[in-house]
This record gives C-alpha cells, structure tokens and sequence, in this order.
C-alpha cells in the first residue's frame, strides 16, 4: 500500500519527537549519539539484545532459495477446498509480514532507546520482509492467472478479526506521542 509522501514525514516527525521524549533523561542516552556498530553498551539489556541480533543474523535466508518448480504441480494434486484454504492462508502471512513492518517495526526503531535495539529491529524487519516475498512468491508460483492473484491478495481485507488487527495497526501509526502507541 503507497502512502503519500507528505504522510510517511508527517509519520516519521511525529515518532522522532517521540523517540526524543523517550531518550531524554534515559540512563542509555550516552549511547543514543553512538552511530556506529561499536562499542555495544555495557548493561544487561544491551547485552542481552546484542545477542539477540547475532542469534537473529544467523538465521537469515532469502526467498530465492526456495525451489517453486514443483509448487504449481503439486498445488494442482489438491482438491479445490484445499486449494482454496492454501491460498487464504498464504495470503494472510503475504499480507501480514508486510502489515508487521509497515505498522510495527518502523515505529519501534523510531523509538529505540538504544544502537542495540535500533539493530535488532532492523533485523527483524528484514526477516518480515524475506517471509512477506517467500509467501508472494508461493502464490506466484501456483497461480498464474493474474486477476486470481489479486482476488486471493485481498482475501485479507475480508476477514473481520484482521480487519480489526489493522484498524489497531493504523490506529498505532496514527498515535500523536508514545504514550498513545500503547
């Protein structure tokens, strides 16, 4: 979903104010000037967050690595209801990793207290990135009818319990100070 450009700088001063308000007075604020990779912070929860970077770098992969050829083969075994169901659910982590690092990921590293943490998000938000491509590729490969892909693409927006989900998620992006993101 494009956003106007005037909105995401509207969305981006609004979190940057926030996340000023939240380092100010910050026992960590030392390190909120640090830009580079080093030296990591010496509390625990930088620390422990550190480490929670290396363990999520480890576990990288792309979605070009998986192998499809077989996928639209295999797909067309399935009985139409089944057929049906794999595509709903593909579509709704399509859909969902994306709506992660649009509602979620960018306000928190907005928001971040620490380098460590900014890592952290950056990495995570990588890794939503590489799921929402690997599921948009899934439905490529098993459906090559281009008005189909849309329709199941969309299937998300019919769901009322997601509907709900993003209302909340807009309703985050849309908080006017930290305090109204949660």
């Amino acid at each position: 979903m494009a956003k106007p450009v005037a909105e995401i700088f509207e969305l981006i001063e609004r979190l940057g104010a926030a996340s000023q308000a939240i380092r100010s007075g910050s026992e960590e604020q030392k390190d909120s000037e640090r830009l580079g990779f080093y030296p990591i912070g010496e509390s625990k929860g930088q620390q422990e967050t550190y480490k929670r970077v290396l363990k999520l770098d480890s576990s990288f992969w792309l979605a070009s690595e998986i192998d499809y050829s077989s996928d639209e083969a295999n797909f067309d075994k399935l009985a139409k209801s089944e057929q049906e169901l794999l595509k709903k659910v593909m579509a709704i982590f399509a859909v969902g990793d994306g709506a992660i690092i649009d509602s979620l990921l960018l306000p928190l590293i907005l928001t971040a207290r620490t380098p460590e943490d900014v890592m952290f998000y950056i990495a995570q938000m990588h890794n939503e990135q590489v799921h929402a491509k690997a599921y948009g590729d899934m439905i490529k490969a098993v459906i090559k009818d281009a008005e189909e892909e849309k329709r199941v693409l969309m299937y998300p927006d019919t769901i009322v319990p997601l509907q709900r989900v993003m209302k909340f998620l807009d309703d985050l992006k849309n908080a006017k100070s930290y305090r109204d993101l949660y």
